[in-house]
């Protein structure tokens, strides 16, 4: 049986705008060639219409020691901080530790008391 039904061809509309996964690198090409053609245009031919520079201020040494010092001064605090907790816990957990006796024998007998 022959069917009278057209097949759709698998070219795209638009060739320059579509997607094409197994596309050998032709549209790219034609893509690269024209974009290379063309100039960039200045956002603002006007000076005045440009927006104003901002001033460049300078830091002073103290900005600028703060600045290269911060996170290794939180890494110290931070440290510092975790050493307290961990000093702390251990304090707590020695006192409560269960009060036990020792008994010495000194020559196999009990000392006098």
């Amino acid at each position: 049986m022959i069917s009278n039904v057209p097949k759709k061809i698998a070219i795209p509309r638009n060739e320059t705008n579509e997607y094409r996964p197994n596309d050998s690198g032709k549209f790219l090409a034609q893509w690269l060639k024209e974009s290379a053609r063309r100039t960039r245009q200045p956002a603002s031919p006007d000076p005045q219409l440009a927006a104003p520079e901002l001033p460049i201020v300078e830091e002073s040494a103290v900005q600028s020691l703060l600045g290269r010092a911060k996170w290794p001064l939180i890494a110290f605090l931070i440290a510092i901080a975790y050493l307290q907790y961990f000093y702390a816990d251990v304090m707590v957990q020695i006192a409560a530790l269960p009060a036990i006796i020792f008994f010495i024998l000194i020559n196999g007998q009990m000392p006098p008391v």
